[in-house]
C-alpha cells in the first residue's frame, strides 16, 4: 500500500509539472502572436501581408476631355456637279447660230422617231426646243423656236409605249420618243413654251402702246399746226 501510494504522490507531481510547463508555453506563444499582429498581419500560409504605407500616392480621377472631331475630308461627291457649264458649252458647240446668252433649262436623252430612231439628245431653252444627234458620224440638228411651235403632245412609241412628246409646227411634227420621264419632260415643256408665249405677247402689248403713244403725238402735234 504504502508503495502504491507513493507512485501515487509521485504521477499527481508529474501531471502538475506538466500543466504548469504547458501554461507556460501557452502564454508565450499568446505574447508572441500579439507582438507578431503589432509588426505585421500573416497570412493563412504563414507569410507576412505587406501593410498600405499612410504616404501611398492617392488615385484621382480625371474627366476625360473628347478630342475635336477630325473635319471631313471633301470628297467629289460633296463638290456641287458643274455639268450645267459643259452642258452650255455643248449646245453652244451643236447649234453655234444661236446666242451665246441661250441658257438650257434641262436635256434629256431621247430618239428622233421618223422612218428610223436617231438616238440623241432634246435640249430645251428659253426660246428653243433643239435635237442633236450623231450616230456613226451622221449628224442629225433640229432646232424649234418656240414661237413657230402651235400644240405639244403626249404620243406613244408603237402605238403602245408612252414614253414620246410630240411636237406640232405650221410646217411639221416631230416626235421625241425613248423618253425616260415622258410626263416629266412634257410639264416642262409646256411650262417653257407657255413663258415664251406669254413673254411675246407682253412684248406685242407694248409695242402696239407705243405706236398708239406715237400716233397721238403726231396727230396732236399735227392739228396744232
Amino acid at each position: 500500500m504504502r508503495k502504491v501510494s507513493s507512485n501515487l504522490v509521485n504521477l499527481m507531481g508529474f501531471v502538475k509539472e506538466f500543466k504548469s510547463d504547458y501554461d507556460g508555453n501557452d502564454s508565450s506563444s499568446t505574447s508572441s502572436s500579439s507582438s507578431s499582429s503589432l509588426d505585421g498581419s500573416t497570412d493563412s500560409s504563414g507569410g507576412n501581408i505587406k501593410q498600405l504605407s499612410s504616404s501611398a500616392p492617392t488615385m484621382t480621377a480625371q474627366a476625360r476631355t473628347p478630342e475635336p472631331p477630325s473635319p471631313k475630308a471633301t470628297t467629289k461627291e460633296d463638290k456641287l456637279p458643274t455639268t450645267s457649264k459643259a452642258r452650255q458649252k455643248k449646245f453652244h458647240r451643236h447649234f453655234p447660230t444661236v446666242d451665246l446668252d441661250e441658257k438650257v433649262l434641262n436635256y434629256y436623252s431621247c430618239a428622233l422617231i421618223g422612218d428610223i430612231l436617231l438616238q440623241g439628245h432634246l435640249y430645251i431653252t428659253k426660246n428653243y426646243f433643239a435635237f442633236y444627234s450623231n450616230v456613226f458620224g451622221y449628224v442629225t440638228k433640229l432646232l424649234i423656236p418656240l414661237l413657230t411651235v402651235e400644240k405639244i403632245t403626249k404620243e406613244r412609241t408603237a402605238k403602245i409605249i408612252p414614253n414620246a412628246v410630240g411636237v406640232v409646227t405650221s410646217e411639221d411634227k416631230h416626235v421625241f420618243g425613248s423618253l425616260m420621264s415622258r410626263d416629266n419632260t412634257f410639264r416642262l415643256m409646256i411650262k417653257v413654251w407657255d413663258a415664251a408665249r406669254n413673254s411675246a405677247m407682253q412684248n406685242s402689248l407694248h409695242v402696239e402702246e407705243e405706236l398708239l403713244v406715237s400716233s397721238c403725238i403726231h396727230y396732236l402735234q399735227f392739228s396744232t399746226q
